[in-house]
């Protein structure tokens, strides 16, 4: 279509319009040039990654983004951060040996209950666009005024690609049958939240989440666009 003029176009016999999978959102990227062992740190992105002190190394330019937007096919495993990040490696060695330390900040997928081995790193190639993403470690350090997770002598990130965090332990809200906070058809692992649950309410999701009888949980967190609705008349509360 012709948004701006009248030159519209019509489908013809059998043709017609597939949605792209290209990653367009709101985000950040910045270059940096690598050749030997080193620490990068992104603060517009959020990445601080660490090459070990014996090569292979990437040699050359990275460019590190962070695309505000959930990636096609995420993984199912847990509740994914809020953004995910793309690092385009453009040197020679598309292999190298294994990152020391790799850092991913603001990813908003955080309770305050969460200990740093729920979250799980996950990589899939630059331009893949279904789930083909494996496990890259758990992480090692947690900080919950940065909302950061730090993977370290579990990380097994040897090329780059796409990268997600998982929290594995939190209840998540996935909203594929309607806005009913008691069907379990639309919770994550299929179970009602309960007293001892903490629960994540993502964007992004078909339907978001309305509680229409008393509920108690552990602890609740709205991810940045997620909204909560509670009927009049019923008790939300967490302990």
């Amino acid at each position: 279509m012709d948004k701006a003029g009248l030159n519209h176009g019509s489908l013809l016999s059998n043709s017609y319009i597939d949605a792209s999978t290209v990653p367009v959102g709101t985000g950040a990227s910045e270059s940096f040039s690598v050749f030997g062992q080193d620490t990068l740190t992104s603060i517009i992105t959020g990445i601080e990654m660490i090459f070990p002190d014996t090569g292979p190394y990437a040699n050359g330019d990275l460019v590190l983004s962070r695309i505000n937007l959930t990636p096609t096919a995420p993984p199912i495993q847990g509740i994914i951060s809020k953004s995910y990040w793309i690092i385009n490696n453009y040197g020679t060695n598309k292999t190298f040996n294994n990152l020391s330390s790799l850092e991913f900040q603001d990813i908003g997928n955080m309770t305050p209950y969460n200990s740093a081995a729920d979250f799980q790193l996950q990589e899939r190639d630059e331009n893949a666009d279904t789930d083909s993403w494996a496990s890259k470690g758990k992480a090692n350090y947690i900080d919950f005024e940065a909302k950061s997770v730090t993977t370290t002598t579990n990380l097994t990130v040897d090329s780059f690609g796409q990268f997600t965090v998982l929290n594995r332990k939190a209840v998540g809200w996935i909203g594929v049958m309607s806005s009913d906070w008691d069907n379990p058809a639309n919770w994550g692992n299929g179970v009602l939240p309960t007293t001892s649950s903490d629960v994540i309410i993502p964007r992004d999701t078909p339907f978001q989440p309305i509680v229409n009888t008393n509920t108690i949980i552990r602890s609740i967190t709205l991810m940045e666009g997620a909204s909560l609705g509670i009927m009049n008349g019923v008790t939300f509360e967490t302990n």
